[in-house]
């Protein structure tokens, strides 16, 4: 079992308790020299920290929204660079084009099923999808990497594109060839599901990527 702390090296957490309970009883993985002891235990609810408060960060969190508001993203989206939008309904991404200049990007436990009606983000660099319902890899891949060119922390946990990493249940192979998968397509990335990237691993993934790219929807069924 992976050891945890509260916080990792860039700044992120994964929070395996309520919403409600207070901001420090939340604990992250920890970094390891490899990736595959990034271990997902069943019960853990994955998300991404809260950021300190200021003009640049707007929290939306557990607001039962199914898109952003109109009114706020033109009131705001100009100053905006940290946007949270963690434990709503998100189905679309309307009005997101609103946040020119965002550079993150919270979207945890929404339940979404796709990211088609993403913006062109120019400036993101990190972006946190964890425990939706995202499940065709090919159509995620192909709108980050085209509309999303500075992106470098990715978060995809306990959604179907992400295989769950039990080692007792054999998923390791599995959860390597989805890291290869995503980092063929995705150069720009430093961080994959909070563990970083290697080099080693990069060049890895853009020799055997090639040979695993994704046509149809991403199962992780056996």
């Amino acid at each position: 079992m992976t050891e945890v702390k509260e916080q990792n090296e860039s700044g992120q957490v994964l929070d395996n308790t309520n919403t409600n309970e207070p901001s420090n009883n939340r604990v992250s993985e920890n970094h390891s020299s490899s990736h595959l002891k990034n271990v997902e235990a069943p019960e853990m609810q994955i998300e991404s920290e809260d950021e300190g408060e200021n003009e640049t960060i707007l929290r939306l969190t557990s607001q039962k929204l199914s898109e952003i508001p109109a009114d706020i993203a033109q009131t705001k989206g100009e100053t905006v660079r940290t946007l949270v939008l963690t434990n709503n309904k998100i189905r679309s991404l309307a009005n997101l084009q609103y946040f020119k200049r965002l550079e993150t990007l919270q979207l945890d436990r929404n339940g979404m099923l796709d990211i088609d009606d993403m913006p062109k983000m120019p400036y993101l660099r990190t972006l946190w999808l964890n425990n939706n319902q995202l499940s065709d890899m090919h159509n995620l891949l192909k709108i980050l990497a085209k509309n999303c060119p500075r992106l470098s922390y990715l978060s995809l946990l306990r959604n179907p594109v992400c295989p769950s990493i039990y080692f007792t249940h054999g998923n390791e192979d599995k959860y390597r060839r989805y890291r290869f998968t995503v980092l063929y397509h995705l150069h720009g990335l430093t961080y994959l599901d909070t563990t970083e990237v290697t080099q080693k691993e990069q060049k890895e993934a853009l020799e055997k990527g090639k040979f695993l790219v994704v046509k149809k929807t991403f199962t992780t069924t056996s």
